[in-house]
């Protein structure tokens, strides 16, 4: 599975439409300088498991820096909705821990958010630094990924504790087939 997503982050295994016999299938990429994931759907049995990947970028390699798992039903590789109209709707987001640092204050994790797509949507647009277009696959579903602080609660004179990443995170909006820009609804 490791190596599957491995293949999905360097560019040595694409997004495309799963093979009838197909165990693993490519799901979505985004790399986001430092962190990168990738989602693989496993249907080895039903219900199928989803995997969202994180890597950390160590000089010129990606290591994995930890996974997250949901089970799915079949319609998470059905074709985009074609509802006429450009939708982007926020569904589930998470986080990760990738390095907690000698201070709390010090840490970084790897976050994601994922989007639903429906109408001409051809992308999304993530507005960090530097700016990023994502493309929205044939499944119309897509994952945005970003590095974030730690976010410290003071709890007393000189004390402070880790309470999870920082609540920035990149504006996203999508780009319509004729050109419009659509912001996420959700």
């Amino acid at each position: 599975m490791r190596a599957f997503g491995a293949e999905m982050v360097t560019g040595e295994r694409a997004v495309g439409a799963p093979v009838a016999d197909e165990r693993l299938v490519a799901y979505a990429v985004d790399i986001a300088g430092e962190v990168a994931l990738s989602g693989v759907i496993d249907r080895r049995e039903r219900p199928w498991v989803r995997w969202l990947q994180v890597w950390q970028r160590r000089g010129c390699t990606w290591a994995f820096a930890g996974a997250a798992q949901d089970l799915v039903g079949s319609d998470v590789l059905a074709a985009r909705i074609d509802t006429g109209k450009p939708r982007l709707v926020r569904k589930d987001a998470g986080s990760l821990l990738l390095q907690s640092g000698r201070w709390p204050w010090s840490g970084r994790y790897g976050c994601w958010q994922t989007f639903r797509a429906s109408g001409d949507l051809t992308e999304v647009v993530i507005e960090d630094r530097p700016l990023r277009h994502v493309e929205v696959h044939w499944h119309g579903r897509v994952v945005v990924g970003w590095l974030a602080q730690q976010r410290v609660t003071r709890i007393g004179p000189g004390f402070g504790l880790s309470a999870g990443p920082s609540r920035s995170r990149p504006i996203v909006t999508g780009v319509a087939g004729t050109g419009g820009r659509i912001t996420p609804e959700g």
